[in-house]
């Protein structure tokens, strides 16, 4: 059985965990990362926050606050079989319309690097991967609808597949984000885990990011 280890939810200016049941506020995701450091959740520093767009800083908050929910710890625990897979509605169209906006402002000769590192969608999770220490399998997928439930779907096949034993499903947009650990054996918690079957059941028919983290957030 597949077993969802944490699972942990951002917004504009809201944040939670489904195991740990910790909720709270903040005012901008600089607030965030340091309430973050301040409470061990992000235990080293993140290379280059303050230039990441914000679906990367959305993706690296919420896996940090997700692997916090599981009770895991990236700089003690072996992150070699932790993948990471993610989606999102718009892809990088925001970051890609930024660059070339700056593209154009500079007269259509050049634009700044820092830009153009967000204009593929797989950036936010290669930057978690480099962060956290991830090593397994890091995937972008795109889906018509639905995204958050064909995530987990497909992370429920690469698990069945062995293509890896652990994975974090993302789907991060610019304003808010979800995160889930999957793996393949429960954890020894005292928060417990619950069936990824029963997590699917759940958001059956709930297919909006905001429904979703609503959805979630609610039931705990």
């Amino acid at each position: 059985m597949i077993f969802v280890a944490g699972i942990s939810w951002i917004t504009n200016n809201k944040l939670g965990t489904a195991c740990k049941k910790i909720s709270g506020t903040y005012e901008n995701r600089r607030d965030l990362y340091s309430q973050f450091k301040e409470k061990g959740i992000i235990q080293n520093n993140i290379k280059n926050f303050g230039r990441f767009d914000h679906v990367s800083k959305n993706t690296c908050l919420v896996i940090s606050l997700t692997l916090y929910d599981a009770d895991i710890s990236y700089l003690k625990d072996n992150m070699q079989s932790v993948g990471i897979l993610s989606t999102n509605e718009e892809d990088c169209l925001n970051s890609n319309i930024k660059y070339f906006k700056d593209y154009v402002d500079c007269g259509r000769k050049l634009s700044r690097g820092n830009l153009f590192i967000y204009t593929l969608p797989s950036t936010p999770i290669a930057e978690a991967a480099i962060n956290f220490g991830c090593q397994g399998p890091v995937a972008y997928f795109t889906f018509k609808k639905d995204q958050t439930n064909q995530l987990l779907e497909q992370g429920r096949m690469m698990i069945e597949r062995k293509e890896t034993t652990d994975l974090l499903l993302v789907n991060s947009s610019e304003d808010e984000a979800i995160c889930f650990y999957l793996r393949k054996k429960n954890i020894s918690s005292e928060n417990g885990n619950i069936s990824l079957e029963k997590i699917q059941k759940s958001l059956k028919n709930t297919p909006g990011l905001s429904e979703i983290i609503n959805n979630i957030s609610q039931k705990g």
